[in-house]
């Protein structure tokens, strides 16, 4: 998702960034922090991310896919047919 898709969201949600943080428990700077391009000097707040995460309703990867990345997808293992029909 692009930063300022995330921000209109909180925005139309709560009108403002800092009222969305009280409103979740936490600090506006963590917000706006989270809402910045990543920083390799700077850690990730993933506390926070995932409180922003939760509210859009998206996975983490989607809402910040330049510091999360995509969990792996399992498939299910091949199956044989027997000539009865059934599998192994």
């Amino acid at each position: 998702m692009h930063r300022e898709d995330v921000k209109a969201a909180i925005r139309k949600a709560y009108g403002t960034i800092e009222k969305f943080a009280a409103a979740q428990g936490l600090r506006d700077s963590s917000v706006y922090h989270a809402l910045r391009p990543p920083n390799k000097l700077e850690p990730k707040s993933e506390p926070t991310d995932r409180v922003i995460a939760t509210f859009l309703g998206e996975p983490l990867h989607v809402v910040f896919p330049d510091r999360y990345k995509a969990p792996l997808t399992t498939t299910t293992p091949n199956t044989r047919r027997l000539g009865n029909g059934t599998s192994v």
